[in-house]
């Protein structure tokens, strides 16, 4: 199954959660997920960065981001420095980082 990484305004909490589980899921139940708003190999490892701007929330999922890492650290260690981040990449992630208990909202499931 195919699938988008997003969270629609109108989404219950039944139905996110049925969407972390889709892609949290190990082994994967799904066969391709694909990462709307900021990619996670442009984001830090410990956290989501679409958390981090009001309009990129609905893009956020601790879920998908964890199954991103967890594919990265399967990669050949020759593949692995095409995912490095920029110098100038870090400082832009660094100025826009919040951390996950200072954002206002529920606490994803």
């Amino acid at each position: 199954m195919n699938f988008l990484k997003h969270f629609w305004v109108g989404d219950t909490e039944r139905r996110k959660a049925k969407k972390n589980g889709l892609m949290g899921a190990d082994p994967p139940a799904l066969y391709v997920l694909h990462y709307l708003g900021l990619k996670p190999w442009l984001c830090f490892r410990d956290y989501d960065c679409n958390w981090s701007l009001q309009s990129y929330r609905g893009f956020a999922s601790d879920a998908a981001h964890a199954t991103w890492w967890r594919v990265h650290d399967t990669l050949p260690e020759n593949l692995r420095g095409f995912c490095l981040l920029l110098t100038k990449t870090k400082a832009c992630l660094e100025h826009i980082r919040v951390p996950h208990s200072n954002i206002c909202l529920p606490s994803p499931p």
